[in-house]
Order: structure tokens, then sequence, then C-alpha cells
């Protein structure tokens, strides 16, 4: 066994990913049981301490410090391997397109197709140690060594950028109206306007900065320092509170629904902090957490550590908050893209299989920003669920995977799509429906 320093992932069906330092991808379902262990190709150098991304079609993305992408099916098999040609530092970012992107320490911020080709290659000053993210509008934002955060246009060229006064080496988070938050070397916290990179305040911690963000449903940012501290700073920039642990904090905090704050510590610990910033309980293991929790729909919380173990601990959370940012990386799929489609699915619900295949109108319809989708399953199938346009054209794929018998349910998260009519059209074995849906804003 090795260490498990990356943060995982969770699919729409709650099967959890995670890598470790042998070179492994894990593959756990709700129970613990593993249902795949796959070791990745043996010439790859530098072990995938990077946290998976898992797209919308259940593709797992993995990311080697000698730079190397690797594309990996649901199955475990290896699609296609990639390289930048350089060291990767960072786990990459995913699209809603398909669009990977990934920052080097040498050779700046690539953008790859979804087949691993590559598509660009924007020239930072600075070379890259954190993973980007990506806007509702598309634009990928990154920071390097020497302080600059980047604003890169779709196209791979500049809109903008920052300056900070020292390294930038963690992932920034986007808040509900778009703000833009990083974190610095220089201890401080910036909130940057996203249309031209104006600084909008900043928030002045005792220790470097090092871990991204998790914003509350009330705008809170959330964040840990080496100071041993978790920080917990209002929308406007002012302080509300921190929570002082054991040992400095590289674990990115998670909301959960009930506002319960859960972060690692290097003092061995995972802790569990109520919103006004007081403690209501911890959790030891045998090594350092430096892994970002993640929640399912159930509460169960996840999170790795040095000590070799990844954690299932039950909490009491409802699951990950309903904020734009709740946790590292911004869902539960770890795609650092704002426009992500949050789904949950819930097996049968009773004890009786439905009878029939079937696909029930969303609801509610019309709908803003989210509905929920319904369907039947009476025996086990492939299931292909995409939304479609009034032209025809893709808009969302949100399952396309094997299934089991039951009833199923998914919520579309229609966040960063314009107003109109769409089509939800499901594919299970022989069995297709489509139901019409209206989303207004």
């Amino acid at each position: 066994k090795e260490s498990i320093i990356s943060s995982p992932a969770i699919t729409p069906e709650g099967t959890i990913f995670t890598t470790s330092t042998d070179i492994k991808l894990y593959a756990i379902n709700s129970v613990g049981q593993i249902m795949l262990e796959k070791k990745l190709p043996t010439h790859m150098v530098g072990a995938p301490t990077h946290s998976p991304v898992i797209g919308v079609d259940g593709t797992v993305y993995i990311s080697f410090y000698k730079g190397k992408i690797n594309s990996v099916s649901p199955d475990g098999v290896l699609n296609w391997i990639s390289s930048v040609d350089t060291y990767v530092h960072a786990s990459p970012a995913l699209g809603p397109d398909g669009t990977l992107y990934v920052g080097t320490p040498y050779q700046g911020f690539f953008a790859l197709n979804s087949d691993g080709s590559q598509k660009w290659n924007f020239k930072t000053e600075g070379g890259v140690k954190a993973s980007s993210i990506i806007g509702q509008d598309g634009t990928a934002y990154i920071g390097t060594f020497n302080g600059k955060f980047y604003a890169i246009n779709p196209d791979g060229t500049q809109k903008w950028q920052f300056q900070a006064a020292d390294d930038i080496q963690t992932s920034a988070a986007i808040g509900r109206d778009g703000t833009v938050y990083i974190g610095s070397w220089d201890k401080n916290v910036y909130a940057l306007n996203p249309d031209d990179g104006n600084k909008k305040w900043s928030f002045e911690a005792y220790g470097k900065i090092l871990t991204s963000f998790a914003i509350g449903v009330d705008g809170t940012i959330y964040f840990g320092s080496e100071d041993n501290r978790i920080y917990a700073v209002n929308s406007d920039g002012s302080g509300k509170w921190n929570f002082v642990t054991g040992g400095a904090v590289y674990s990115t905090p998670a909301i959960g629904r009930d506002g319960t704050i859960f972060v690692g510590s290097d003092d061995y610990k995972l802790y569990a902090i109520n919103p006004d910033g007081t403690k209501k309980w911890h959790y030891s293991t045998g090594s350092l957490v430096r892994s970002s929790p993640v929640i399912d729909s159930d509460g169960v919380l996840y999170v790795g550590s040095y000590d070799d173990y990844l954690y299932a601990i039950k909490t009491e959370s409802g699951g990950l908050a309903d904020s734009p940012w709740p946790k590292f990386r911004g869902n539960a799929q770890n795609t650092g893209n704002m426009q992500k489609t949050n789904t949950s699915v819930v097996a049968a619900e009773n004890s009786i299989l439905p009878q029939a295949f079937q696909l029930h109108p969303p609801f509610p319809n019309p709908f803003n920003p989210q509905t929920q989708i319904q369907y039947d399953l009476p025996r086990d199938a492939h299931v292909r669920i995409v939304v479609y346009n009034t032209l025809g054209q893709e808009i969302d794929r949100l399952v396309d995977m094997q299934k089991t018998a039951g009833v199923h349910h998914l919520i579309w998260q229609a966040e960063g799509i314009p107003s109109g009519v769409y089509f939800v059209r499901i594919e299970a074995g022989r069995f297709v429906a489509t139901k019409k849906c209206v989303l207004m804003r």
C-alpha cells in the first residue's frame, strides 16, 4: 500500500475513484468493495498524486509528474495517453466540451482535445503548479510561481492578468456572481473581477495560503494556511473567524448541506467545524491528511491519508452544500468547471422493481436552474440520457453507462445554459423516449 495524497472523486452513481503513489487507480463502491484496481502503465515515471477527474461519460482523467495525461474508461480500459513533454504538478480541468486544461512548470498552459491531441499552448511567465479552473463563459484561470494569475479565453488568448506579491500555488475558486478567488504565498486572498481582473478586495492571513477554497451558500469563503488555521472570510472581504488546528492545513475544506465545514490537517486529524467556527468533532487518522474531502449524497465523507488508507466517515451533513463551489475543484467529479452538471441517483425506492421502461416528465417544468428527471428500468441496461436544443444539438450528456434495474433520479443543473425549450432523450436497450422541458431565467 502507498499514500493516498490525492482527493477522491465520486461519480453521479456513487462510485469513488482515487489514486495512490503505487501508480494505481482504484474504483470503490459505497460499501468499501474495490471494483477496480488498475495498475497504470509501468513506463509512467512519477506517481499520480494528483486528483482524478471524472467526465460526464464516466471517463477518468489522471495526470503524472512526467507530463503524461491518462484517459481511462469506467471499466479500467486505457483510452489514450497524452504527453505535454514536461512535468505536470496539477490535476487537469475538464471543460463542458471535453477540452482538458493543464499547467506545467516549464512549458506553460496546455489545452488538449478530448482525444488527447494538443489544442493550444499558452506561454506563462512563471511555472504552473496549481490546477486550473473554468468559468461559466469558458474562461480558464491559472496561477504561476512568480505570482501572476491569468485569465485565458477559450481560444488560448489572454483575457487579462493579475500580479500578486508571491507565488500562487493553489487552485482558484469562483463565486456565484463570478468573482474569482485566489490565494498566494504573500499570505493574501484576493477577490478579482472576472471581466477585467481588477481587485475587489484582499484579506491577509497569518501564513501562506496552502489550499484552494470552498464557498458556502451565503458566500463565505473557507480556506487553510500554513499557520495551522482554517479561515472563514465574508464575501465582502471581512474576517469572520479562524479555527486553530495542530498542524499546517493543505486540505481544501468541503462544506456539507447542513453548513458543516470538513477539513484535514497535518496533525493527522479530519475536523468537522460548525458554521460559527466552533469544533463539532474530529476524527484521528494515522498520518497527514492533505487529501481534500468529498461528500456523497448520503452524507458519507471520503478522504485519503498518508497512512495508506481511504476513509469513509458517516456524517449528518446531508451531502455537499448547494453552493457554487462547495469543495476542492468545485464539484464531486473534480472537474474544476463552473458549468457543472450535478446528478444524483437513487436505486430502487421500494422492493418492487418497475414493470416497464419509462422516462417521467422533468419536474419542476418550467424550471430555473435545475430540474429532476426520473427514469425506471425493469432490468439492467446501458442507459444514455442526452439533452438537446430545438436545433437537435447536444447540450448536455447526463448519463452514458450501464445501470442496474430500479427507479433512478438525476438532477439536471442548467447553470450557464440560456433560456429555451430543451428535449431530454433516453435510450435504454431498445427503449427510446423523449420529454420536453422549458428553462426560464
